[in-house]
C-alpha cells in the first residue's frame, strides 16, 4: 500500500516553499489577466463584470491547492519522475504552438511531438514513459478540477452556432496555478529525498528506462498553470463543463495505460505518442461539434422575452427574477424583444409589473436595460455576438467521408 499519510504530509511541508518560489507568481500573475480580460469582455457585453475579479482569483488558487495535492499524490505514488532537460523541449514546443492557436499550448500536443521526434528521429533523448504518464496525470487533474469548478464563474454570451442562429449560452472560462510536488532523478545515491519515505515493492509503476547507472529520486516544487475554455450551448453550465470532466478523465486514465504499457514494449511507445495529441484534438473536436450543433437550451420564447442570466446583486436580481425565466409582459404592454422591454423601462417612471411565467415581478424605473441587470436571450436584433473559429484536422477528415 502506498504511505498516502507520508506522501501528503510532505506535500503541506513543502507548502511554504511555492510561496518563495518565483514561477508561482508568474503562473498567478497570467490568471489575473486572463480574469481581467474576461471580465473586460463581460463590461463590454453587459455594462459591467458579473463577477470580481479577486474572487475569481481566491477560488481558483484554493480549488489549484486542492489540486496539487491530488496531482502530487498521483505523480509521487506512481513514481513518474521529470527531467529537466526534456521538460525545456516540452515547454519551447508549447509556446511555439501558441502562435498557432492558444488552445494548442497543451502539454498533450506538444509532448506527443517531442515524444514522435525522439522516436523517429532520436532526439531529443528523453524518457519517452514519463513524459506520457506526466501528460496523462496533468489531464487527470485537470479533469478533477473541471469538475469541482469548471462552470463558476460563468459568463453569459450571445453566440452563433453551426445552423447560424443566434442564441443564448455560456463561456466557461477557469484557470488554475496548481503547485505540484514531483519527482527528480538525481544521477547518485542519496541518503536522503523519497528514499526516506518506505514505499512498495511495485514503486515506481513508471520505471525510469533511460538511466543505468544508481540514481537516487527527489521530490521538488513544481507550480502548473492548468486552464479550460469551452462554450456551454445545448446544456447548461455545470452539466457542461462535468460532462467534459468525465470525457478527460477518460482520456487521461487511456493515455497512462498506455504509458505504462510503453514500458513493457516500444510499439507502445509510438502507440502512446501517437495516441496524446490525436487523442486529444479529437475529444475536444467532438465536444465543440456536438455543442455547436445541438439544440440550445436558451434559445429563446415565443410567448415572451426568455432571460439568459440575471447579473448578481441587481434591481432584477431583488425582484426576483432568476436565469431561464420568461417575461410575458410589462406593465400591461406584450414583450417579445428586449428592446420592447427597454422601452418599457425608460417611459415608466414608478414600479413596472412584470408578469412572468413564475408569477408577479415588479421592477423599479426608469432604468436602461443594462442597468437593470436582465440579460436577455438574444433577438433578431441582436447585433453583438460571438462567432468560434474553431479549425481542427478532424473538420476535413469529416468532409471526406459526408459527415
Amino acid at each position: 500500500m502506498l504511505p498516502i499519510r507520508a506522501l501528503g504530509s510532505s506535500y503541506i511541508k513543502a507548502i511554504p516553499g511555492f510561496l518563495i518560489y518565483p514561477l508561482f507568481y508568474i503562473v498567478l500573475l497570467l490568471i489575473i489577466i486572463q480574469y481581467a480580460r474576461a471580465a473586460g469582455v463581460e463590461k463590454r457585453l453587459w455594462g459591467r463584470p458579473r463577477h470580481a475579479i479577486l474572487k475569481q482569483v481566491l477560488i481558483s488558487l484554493f480549488f489549484g491547492v486542492l489540486g496539487g495535492f491530488v496531482g502530487s499524490l498521483l505523480l509521487l505514488g506512481v513514481g513518474v519522475a521529470l527531467s529537466g532537460s526534456w521538460m525545456l523541449y516540452v515547454w519551447v514546443v508549447a509556446l511555439a504552438l501558441a502562435f498557432v492557436s492558444a488552445r494548442l499550448m497543451c502539454f498533450a500536443y506538444a509532448g506527443g511531438i517531442v515524444a514522435l521526434s525522439s522516436l523517429l528521429l532520436g532526439w531529443p533523448k528523453l524518457d519517452i514513459s514519463s513524459l506520457l504518464a506526466l501528460v496523462a496525470l496533468l489531464h487527470a487533474v485537470e479533469s478533477l478540477l473541471m469538475f469541482m469548478s469548471g462552470h463558476l464563474g460563468a459568463i453569459p454570451v450571445n453566440v452563433k452556432n453551426s445552423h447560424g442562429d443566434i442564441v443564448g449560452g455560456f463561456s466557461l472560462q477557469k484557470f488554475w496555478p496548481v503547485p505540484l510536488l514531483a519527482l527528480a532523478i538525481i544521477p547518485q545515491l542519496l541518503p536522503d529525498g523519497i528514499g526516506s519515505i518506505p514505499m512498495p515493492d511495485w514503486w515506481p509503476l513508471i520505471s525510469p528506462h533511460t538511466l543505468t547507472e544508481n540514481f537516487s529520486f527527489w521530490m521538488i516544487p513544481v507550480v502548473a498553470g492548468l486552464g479550460y475554455g469551452e462554450l456551454a450551448i445545448s446544456t447548461n453550465p455545470k452539466k457542461r463543463a462535468r460532462e467534459s470532466a468525465a470525457k478527460l478523465a477518460g482520456y487521461s486514465l487511456v493515455l497512462f495505460f498506455l504509458a505504462y504499457l510503453s514500458t513493457k514494449s516500444i510499439f507502445f511507445l509510438y502507440l502512446g505518442a501517437l495516441f496524446a495529441p490525436i487523442g486529444h484534438e479529437l475529444l475536444v473536436w467532438t465536444t465543440s461539434r456536438k455543442e455547436m450543433a445541438g439544440r440550445p437550451l436558451y434559445g429563446g420564447s415565443s410567448v415572451g422575452l426568455q432571460l439568459l442570466d440575471i447579473m448578481p446583486q441587481s434591481p432584477a436580481a431583488r425582484s426576483g427574477l432568476a436565469q431561464g425565466d420568461i417575461i410575458l409582459s410589462a406593465d400591461g404592454w406584450p414583450i417579445l424583444t428586449a428592446g420592447q422591454l427597454e422601452a418599457v423601462l425608460l417611459q415608466s417612471q414608478g414600479q413596472i409589473c412584470l408578469v412572468t411565467n413564475r408569477g408577479l415581478r415588479y421592477l423599479s424605473a426608469p432604468l436602461t436595460l443594462r442597468d437593470s441587470g436582465v440579460v436577455p436571450v438574444p433577438d433578431e436584433d441582436t447585433n453583438i455576438y460571438l462567432e468560434t473559429r474553431f479549425h481542427s484536422p478532424f473538420d476535413f477528415i469529416a468532409k471526406l467521408i459526408g459527415r
